[in-house]
């Protein structure tokens, strides 16, 4: 009897002590749920994402934000235009020129010209607005070294070309005629020797002035079909933004706009058309070398077989900040890891929406880099025991846990895949965050 009463306080005493046991953890696990010390509130806080709630891009780029190149990849066309808005409107707080290359985007177009098509600081050139003339103003050097940076290889632009090139700019000058596009394209070339010979019977140059003019003209006599031909091509891409004479506008001259802080905003019409686009790029570098600084959005070119555009891309300038916008700029770049990583080693904000494409999640999820996660895992193990103070044998339960780490992705591909229309990662590189919210319509 007294060893039966013994086995049962004894049993009574386990209990006593499993229920203390186990309102303890309970109490600590509360606690930790309370305070975020659990393993998924820890690992929360390795990956360094900051919540907010629902906001305007804008919100993000505010006055006291840097002017830096920046990549917006991915989402709606309508997500993707607030953001560049968000840039531009930067730009003029910092007081900085803005150059514009687009594609056929006429939702850009619409949303910038409502911004500040009534400030006197918008320049648009379309094909509603013909009055782009690249040659404008400039001097025969300058014609001649856009010419020969923006040719392809394989069209050869020699130094006679150029030589020839100085001739007709020379030959011009002496009708009191300023160069343009427009006379470069409609040019009589082989009949430009004789015409020399007319403006010097008709005394309006004298012979010495004609046989300069003729000598250039002669050096590269052999090879002007090389400009008729570089014309021939500009104007099949540039043909309906050029500037015409008789259309009511002007010919705009991009060195005066950007030393002026105006917004010029150029339609390139398909991003096929290379020769444009190089021709632009072009006179982005000299404007460069001139000290002129702007910023450039190139939205939705893409760099397939164009390694002027790649080359330009891969540059870093504190002269031309620069931004990348497409639909997925992965493959924008054509899925050249190279070019892109370049990309994001001269980029100091991103702003990632949703992709569809698997490789392009995976790319932007790297970019995003890792963190140490914490893995908890649980070992039980069941058991009998014999105890003199028990009648029967006894089972028992005893568990253990061990804490491992390992690496993952802050943001996984297929959370990237999954995201909402309306929400975004914002990378800040002057301040290291990576932002996560929820994007609401902006108030103009």
């Amino acid at each position: 009897m007294i060893r039966l009463i013994w086995v049962i306080l004894v049993q009574l005493l386990n209990l006593c002590f499993a229920l203390i046991r186990g309102i303890w953890n309970g109490t600590c696990g509360l606690v930790n749920l309370l305070t975020g010390n659990t393993v998924e509130g820890r690992n929360q806080r390795r990956k360094g994402i900051k919540e907010y709630q629902p906001s305007e891009i804008g919100g993000f780029f505010q006055e006291d934000a840097d002017l830096d190149n920046m990549i917006i990849s991915g989402g709606t066309k309508e997500k993707r235009v607030e953001a560049m808005e968000a840039y531009i409107n930067l730009s003029c707080y910092c007081d900085s020129a803005v150059l514009i290359l687009h594609a056929n985007d006429y939702e850009l177009e619409k949303t910038i010209e409502q911004k500040y098509g009534d400030t006197g600081r918008l320049v648009i050139i379309n094909g509603k607005n013909p009055c782009f003339d690249p040659f404008y103003g400039l001097s025969s050097k300058e014609i001649g070294q856009l010419i020969k940076e923006s040719a392809d290889k394989d069209d050869d632009m020699r130094a006679n070309v150029l030589t020839y090139l100085d001739g007709l700019t020379e030959y011009l000058y002496a009708k009191k005629v300023r160069p343009s596009y427009e006379l470069f394209q409609i040019c009589p070339y082989m009949a430009l020797y004789q015409k020399t010979d007319d403006l010097v019977a008709r005394q309006v140059i004298t012979s010495d002035q004609g046989d300069r003019i003729k000598s250039k003209l002669m050096a590269g006599q052999s090879e002007y079909y090389k400009l008729e031909a570089y014309f021939s091509m500009l104007d099949s891409q540039m043909g309906d933004i050029a500037y015409k004479r008789g259309y009511g506008a002007y010919p705009v001259n991009l060195s005066d706009e950007m030393k002026n802080k105006k917004i010029v905003l150029i339609n390139v019409g398909m991003d096929s058309n290379r020769l444009l686009i190089d021709l632009i790029l072009a006179r982005i570098k000299q404007l460069n070398r001139q000290r002129i600084t702007l910023a450039c959005v190139i939205d939705e070119i893409s760099v397939s077989d164009n390694l002027k555009l790649e080359n330009w891309l891969k540059g870093a300038s504190d002269i031309c900040k620069r931004v990348v916008s497409a639909t997925d700029v992965y493959a924008m770049c054509s899925a050249d890891e190279r070019l892109f990583n370049a990309l994001l080693g001269n980029s100091r904000n991103n702003v990632i929406f949703k992709h569809t494409s698997v490789s392009s999640a995976k790319k932007w999820s790297e970019a995003m880099g890792y963190y140490e996660k914490e893995e908890v895992s649980t070992n039980v193990s069941h058991g009998k025991n014999y105890s003199p103070y028990s009648l029967f044998p006894g089972s028992s339960t005893s568990s253990g846990s061990s804490i491992s780490m390992k690496q993952e992705y802050i943001v996984k591909p297929e959370e990237i895949l999954q995201m909402d229309n309306n929400e975004v990662y914002i990378y800040k590189g002057a301040t290291s965050e990576l932002i996560h919210t929820r994007l609401v319509k902006p108030v103009n």
